[in-house]
């Protein structure tokens, strides 16, 4: 996986996976890999820790549910 800029490359067949449920570990596998970015860039837009958190889970979701 290639560095962009702090963001690892997206990983499209995990995406895929972990939205058709195929492999319960690739949404592990985003997890990890996205979580702290994806919060520390909501957190720096927002300042409430809780809300950075709820954003960050619903971002996941999102990704999950749309094409």
């Amino acid at each position: 996986m290639k560095d962009h800029g702090g963001w690892a490359s997206t990983l499209w067949s995990t995406v895929l996976q972990a939205r058709s449920g195929e492999a319960p570990e690739a949404l592990e596998n985003l997890a990890r890999i996205y979580w702290k970015p994806i919060y520390f860039y909501i957190r720096s837009k927002h300042r409430d820790p809780e809300a950075a958190e709820d954003l960050t889970q619903s971002f996941f979701a999102y990704l999950l549910e749309k094409d």
